[in-house]
């Protein structure tokens, strides 16, 4: 019985204890790996061509009224064409199936409480369609001056090469 006394007070005035409980207080910050489910994000392009018609068409009467304001312009109409639909990532759980042969994973949504009562999956991040085109068609367009200036507004606005903008008269 003494030597565990001394054995123990040895212990305790070494810095081991220290040591130890620093150890032990760093293993409480690991991540579980031992959980069955990670959460991962999956990419879906299944946006409805609905919304994406109307962003379009949104888009088209901003840019309209925004270039009928440039100086000698005119009535001025566009006309933008996408080369996608955008992509929308949702959040996913992996579920993990073990067995003693191999190991499967499955993917599920992550769930969340909507407004109208029932559920939807969480968006992490929408990319909208690229942009891949704009025609536009002016009044003022025969002026080189006014179309240039059209050109210009445009590359600014939508960030696209002036190679895939046309400006025609009306």
């Amino acid at each position: 019985m003494i030597k565990i006394k001394e054995y123990y007070e040895k212990i305790m005035n070494t810095k081991w204890l220290v040591i130890i409980l620093i150890i032990g207080i760093g293993l409480l910050f690991l991540p579980d790996f031992s959980s069955d489910t990670a959460s991962k994000e999956n990419v879906c392009t299944n946006v409805s061509i609905t919304d994406i018609t109307e962003y379009g068409n949104n888009l088209e009467k901003k840019l309209s009224a925004m270039l009928s304001t440039i100086e000698g312009a005119g009535n001025v109409s566009t006309m933008i064409s996408f080369s996608d639909y955008g992509k929308y990532t949702y959040s996913q759980e992996e579920l993990e199936e073990k067995s003693e042969t191999s190991t499967k994973g499955n993917q599920k949504p992550v769930l969340k409480d909507s407004a109208s009562g029932g559920e939807e999956p969480i968006l992490i991040k929408a990319e909208l369609p690229k942009i891949t085109g704009v025609l536009i068609t002016a009044e003022g367009a025969a002026n080189p001056v006014v179309k240039e200036n059209i050109k210009e507004a445009v590359k600014a606005v939508l960030n696209v090469s002036t190679k895939n903008i046309s400006v025609l008269g009306k």
